[in-house]
């Protein structure tokens, strides 16, 4: 990680934040699962509120082939299960082969509470995972891929040249006019090969509004050094460390103005 001061904002755009770990799959249907999902509940302030989704594709093993995966399956994967907080602003998401724990803005204003509020709740998670995970026999937690998403909903929507730091706007002749939508994807690799940081800019819509916005997602998805917990969580840190570097690193002076950034002399 960079020795150098990492940028902070009073405003960050934060819409979303995912912290997940993929582990070797556990054994047991979809009544064990439920059954951690139960265990689960419990975990930090509680997690009430259930519900039974499909379940999400698998991360990329380290070496595997770009293009689209094929899976032929003989019986329905056992599903995906999200657990809620009284607020709904935190969440718990549990499959056979991957833990995710989720913070969401659901109203506008709403403060972004910082990765370092959110980390403890995979923490605990984690370990509730890992105790239930023993005393049922179904296996261990053995993790082989982590992630770290966030989701940044920018409104109102901002013309491309104000937002995104390494666009020109230039053409090589005057034919075409500025566009009226863009869609950008990068890719950088992180230190040492231990993965790779993503930034994806699309066009949205507020459904509430009907507003145009732009989502800016920025990820970084890769590899423990070794498969067990303390390696999940250094990666976790140096995830966070090149998402925040990545993204204002992406974006302009005059947005990092908008959201106020604080790291910088006037």
């Amino acid at each position: 990680m960079s020795d150098a001061p990492k940028p902070e904002f009073n405003r960050p755009p934060v819409n979303e934040v995912a912290l997940a770990a993929q582990f070797d799959p556990l054994s047991g249907g979809a009544y064990a699962l439920a059954q951690l999902a139960d265990v689960l509940k419990a975990v930090g302030p509680g997690y009430g509120n259930v519900v039974e989704r499909p379940p999400q594709p698998p991360l990329p093993p380290r070496d595997a082939p770009r293009g689209i995966s094929l899976q032929l399956l003989d019986a329905p994967e056992p599903p995906l299960f999200w657990l809620l907080d009284e607020s709904s602003h935190h969440l718990i998401q549990i499959q056979r082969d991957r833990l995710v724990v989720n913070w969401r803005k659901l109203t506008p204003g709403e403060p972004y509470p910082s990765f370092a509020s959110i980390l403890p709740r995979w923490k605990q998670a984690w370990t509730a995972l890992e105790g239930a995970v023993t005393r049922g026999g179904l296996g261990q937690l053995t993790p082989n891929a982590c992630e770290v998403t966030y989701f940044n909903a920018i409104e109102p929507s901002p013309s491309i040249g104000e937002l995104v730091a390494p666009w020109s706007g230039a053409h090589s002749d005057g034919f075409l006019p500025d566009p009226t939508e863009v869609r950008l994807a990068a890719q950088y690799p992180l230190p040492d090969g231990g993965g790779y940081l993503t930034i994806e800019l699309t066009p949205a819509i507020r459904p509430d509004t009907g507003a145009a916005a732009s989502l800016l997602r920025v990820g970084a998805r890769g590899w423990p050094a070794s498969r067990d917990h303390d390696s999940v969580l250094r990666f976790f840190e140096i995830a966070h460390d090149w998402i925040v570097r990545g993204f204002t690193s992406f974006t302009t002076p005059t947005m990092h103005e908008l959201w106020e950034r604080t790291d910088v002399a006037d």
